[in-house]
């Protein structure tokens, strides 16, 4: 059982992770503040994939006020993407990898691998004691 729940929270993480190429988990993390609440940003809008460059947000009820907040909210991550309004959807453009982008993204995968490898190691522990 804690041996899946690892492999979940390990599939989770590396869906959020930026590879340079688009994919509709990878703003999966995001929490938008509208009208004082949080959401994610999946209960606010669905995001699809237009090409492997470009991904697109299109909120559930269009309106002004949540276009801003949802746009807000990613320009405030750390994908480093800059969303353009288009209508009613927003239209997110993923950059070029630099040598530092790959770097960065190799020590955050690095990182998620070794916590799900404790997680397991400590699993192995209790269940053969």
């Amino acid at each position: 059982m804690r041996m899946e729940e690892a492999r979940v929270a390990l599939s989770r993480e590396l869906k959020n992770l930026r590879t340079g190429r688009a994919s509709s988990g990878m703003l999966d993390h995001i929490i938008v503040e509208f009208e004082d609440r949080k959401n994610k940003l999946n209960q606010l809008a669905d995001v699809s994939v237009i090409d492997s460059k470009t991904l697109s947000i299109d909120p559930f009820y269009p309106e002004p006020e949540k276009i801003k907040a949802i746009e807000k909210a990613i320009v405030s991550s750390s994908l480093g993407l800059n969303p353009k309004v288009d209508g009613d959807r927003l239209i997110a453009a993923i950059q070029l990898f630099t040598k530092e982008d790959v770097e960065a993204t190799r020590k955050e995968l690095s990182k998620c691998c070794k916590d799900a490898k404790q997680i397991l190691r400590r699993v192995r522990r209790t269940v053969f004691k």
